[in-house]
């Protein structure tokens, strides 16, 4: 995927192993922060809105595309399973609904 490039929901998924549901932004807007953390949440992905709101995504099982490289580089950047890291603002965009590529 190119840099910049609009990115798909979904890019987690959340749920029993056996059944994981995609999860989907509730509007456009862009990933403004990824919390990996083994308590709280767990992996949590938070959306920014142009509308000034943001919605919260956690107890995610797993990540995928552009939010799961953004983790992986900085977990191992790190060298830590739990990081707290905030993208650029429109680093990774979303849009409502959609469904990965």
């Amino acid at each position: 995927m190119e840099p910049g490039a609009t990115t798909s929901i979904p890019d987690w998924t959340c749920g029993p192993r056996a059944r994981r549901d995609p999860v989907r932004s509730v509007a456009d807007g862009w990933v403004s922060r990824i919390k990996i953390s083994p308590w709280g949440y767990g992996k949590a992905v938070y959306i920014d809105h142009p509308d000034g709101h943001t919605s919260v995504y956690g107890h995610l099982q797993q990540l995928k595309g552009p939010v799961a490289k953004a983790c992986l580089d900085a977990q191992y950047r790190q060298r830590d399973f739990s990081i707290d890291i905030t993208p650029e603002k429109g680093a990774i965009p979303v849009k409502q609904g959609g469904s990965s590529p």
